[in-house]
């Protein structure tokens, strides 16, 4: 399993996240998508799936990745 430094900005969480979800320890996530506009501005849209539940993939996604 690949590992991100929080200061490896926005490029190094998605590609974790999409590890993550390729890999099966999360599921229900759609699409990851990088929306970020410049330096310093990090954001990361995800979409969810119909039938997932958005608490627990947030838990997931703040206890395996850099997220806060």
């Amino acid at each position: 399993m690949s590992t991100c430094e929080p200061s490896s900005g926005g490029n190094g969480i998605i590609l974790k996240i999409a590890n993550l979800v390729q890999e099966k320890i999360i599921v229900g996530i759609s699409d990851i998508r990088d929306e970020s506009k410049g330096l310093g501005d990090i954001r990361i849209v995800i979409e969810l799936k119909r039938d997932a539940f958005p608490k627990k993939i947030l838990n997931q996604l703040y206890k395996l990745t850099p997220l806060q």
